[in-house]
């Protein structure tokens, strides 16, 4: 399985960033199928993790079986792809702002028209940091592109290598593939190295086992967003898509004598252009999968199949206000986030197909599933850097821990799943699961869920041949899915403050 959590260090209202999810580290060129199982009654075959539907993802193993002898092929690819923001406001240009615009949680444009003046003084800062560059005014006219101007068309390119052989004996797939973007937002970039290998084959025994291995690395550069009225002084966004209208974003931004962050206004926020740069967020993502399987045809009718795999991912983060940023009133600050969680997932299948009449068929499965998660996460907080460019907490003078946590959990599942056909146009299914997981209390560790679903193909059923409809189906379904609790919630904490007054608590978290 792949968690597509997303793992967020701060809040993205208040600030933080636009975090990558679990599914980033899956390589676009190692998927065979795509399956969306909808609704909850997928729920029995995966359990509660799949109250909402489940997305099947089958990886490459090779092309399929050649009765014609064995088959070696090597694929090799390589594509560029450009990329440019897709929308921004409807700006206006006839008002904008003076000199003295202080109050920084506002629309930038509040200001008189830009045809009732010539010239407003030149901003504060500009003066302060570049004496030389500058007189007592500057023009006061709109600059209709400053918005669009801070963004730029960017490129991906991904290279592929693809290694894959297919006989009467099985099959085997080995990809290689590295992609790199350079995002239309400066500085901002995303880099994904990963290799995958698979492969099933047929033993003269009867027996078919396989096997697969993956690895994915990412890297991610990207920057804070976050409402300005919060921790919006190091959002680039919080004040880039409301910019007075008459800043021009080609007079220089960075002090000379200090590298800090220089904007026309005393109100506002780090410059987007030195935030993208200097204030950052990297997240480093290491993902393994090992995966082995095995199956055997009792008689034509049953078969039973056995796999077990471990998903193994690694996330380390730090968010970075630099020297010189308005946040942290301009002493730096790291915040490093260390995320690792492991699962461990094995599920004992046998499979019933029969053809009951000519018109009737029957399938069925009776599984056990077992799963371990195993998760620990570590974060701190270093404020006041010593050395520019250093982004160590080594680099801070105060360092506070902000989260230290482990746990562990597992969760043994026995479900059915049975569906009955009739001439291949309406389907009755029902399924039926019963978990016992370790979150829950011993004497109550078991919730049984059940699903009935029902499906009607309208083409098929009427024969239908027609250009414009070539595909309709009706379907209901109804379920009931149980789901436990987080690991670290099955006895009674004492919590030694709170939000009331810091007063100590207890919190029945079973």
């Amino acid at each position: 399985q792949y968690s597509n959590n997303e793992i967020t260090t701060s809040s993205q209202v208040t600030g933080g960033g636009s975090y990558q999810n679990g599914l980033s580290s899956i390589d676009p060129n190692d998927i065979a199928t795509f399956n969306v199982l909808k609704s909850a009654a997928a729920a029995a075959l995966y359990g509660s993790r799949a109250r909402n539907g489940v997305i099947v993802i089958t990886t490459k193993s090779g092309a399929g079986r050649s009765k014609q002898g064995k088959k070696l092929s090597v694929n090799v690819g390589t594509a560029t792809y450009f990329e440019n923001i897709a929308n921004l406001p409807d700006y206006q240009n006839t008002y904008g702002a003076g000199s003295n615009f202080n109050y920084s949680n506002s629309n930038g444009s509040w200001g008189p028209r830009f045809d009732s003046m010539e010239t407003i003084p030149t901003w504060q800062p500009l003066l302060d940091a570049f004496p030389d560059q500058f007189g007592p005014t500057v023009p006061y006219v709109a600059k209709p592109n400053n918005v669009k101007d801070l963004f730029k068309t960017g490129t991906v390119t991904d290279n592929t290598l693809g290694l894959s052989y297919s006989g009467e004996d099985g099959n085997f797939n080995m990809t290689i593939s590295d992609m790199k973007q350079d995002g239309y937002i400066p500085f901002n970039t995303f880099d994904r190295t990963s290799v995958s290998v698979g492969g099933n084959f047929k033993l003269p025994n009867g027996l078919t086992v396989g096997g697969n291995m993956s690895y994915s690395k990412t890297q991610q550069v990207g920057g804070f967003f976050g409402e300005n009225q919060f921790d919006g002084s190091s959002s680039s966004f919080a004040r880039a898509l409301f910019l007075a209208r008459n800043w021009d974003l080609n007079l220089p931004y960075v002090n000379p004598v200090t590298g800090a962050s220089v904007t026309p206004l005393e109100g506002q926020f780090d410059h987007p252009l030195w935030s993208w740069e200097h204030d950052k967020i990297t997240t480093d993502t290491h993902r393994t999968v090992i995966g082995l399987n095995a199956s055997y045809n009792l008689n034509e009718n049953i078969s039973a199949s056995y796999r077990i795999g471990m998903n193994r991912y690694n996330l380390e983060r730090k968010e970075i206000r630099d020297l010189g940023s308005r946040a942290e009133g301009g002493l730096g600050s790291i915040t490093s986030d260390n995320f690792t969680n492991e699962d461990i997932e094995s599920t004992f299948l046998i499979n019933f197909d029969y053809k009951l009449s000519d018109d009737f068929g029957f399938q069925g499965i009776l599984g056990n599933n077992i799963i371990q998660n195993e998760n620990s996460r570590i974060a701190y907080y270093g404020k006041e850097l010593v050395l520019p460019d250093i982004f160590t907490m080594g680099n801070t003078k105060n360092i506070s821990n902000l989260l230290d946590e482990k746990a562990r959990k597992r969760n043994v599942g026995v479900f059915a799943d049975v569906t009955f056909s009739f001439r291949e146009f309406l389907f009755l299914n029902a399924t039926a699961r019963n978990d016992f997981s370790s979150s829950l209390p011993k004497d109550n560790n078991s919730y049984f869920y059940p699903s009935v679903s029902g499906s009607f193909i309208i083409t098929e059923a009427l024969k239908l041949d027609s250009k414009v409809l070539n595909f309709a189906k009706l379907r209901a379904a109804y379920a009931k899915v149980g789901n436990d609790a987080p690991a670290e919630f099955i006895n009674v904490t004492f919590d030694q403050g709170n939000a009331y007054n810091n007063t100590p608590t207890i919190r029945n978290n079973s």
